[in-house]
């Protein structure tokens, strides 16, 4: 007879793994900005986003973000837009 698995590990499994593709998330468009726009704007990309991150918000912003990356000209372009998402990237635009 197969056993039961409790559903706090299945949703702390869950979590982790949630956890884990933000801060994947995150790292693809720090590498991203760092290519085109250097390491200092892909360091205040990071604290822009950082409450993304730790919320569910980091899957919404992630495609525009990236677009954003490839649309804008220069790093200061790239995070004027994003620092309008409001407070850390809290809010949608």
């Amino acid at each position: 007879m197969p056993r039961s698995v409790s559903p706090a590990p299945i949703e702390r499994g869950i979590q982790e793994g949630t956890t884990q593709e933000r801060a994947r998330g995150l790292a693809r468009l720090r590498r991203q900005a760092a290519i085109k726009f250097g390491k200092q704007t892909s360091e205040r990309l990071s604290h822009l986003l950082a409450d993304a991150v730790a919320t569910d918000q980091m899957g919404r912003l992630e495609d525009s973000v990236s677009e954003w990356i490839v649309e804008c000209e220069r790093g200061d372009e790239l995070l004027s837009r994003v620092s309008a998402l409001g407070g850390n990237g809290r809010s949608g635009r």
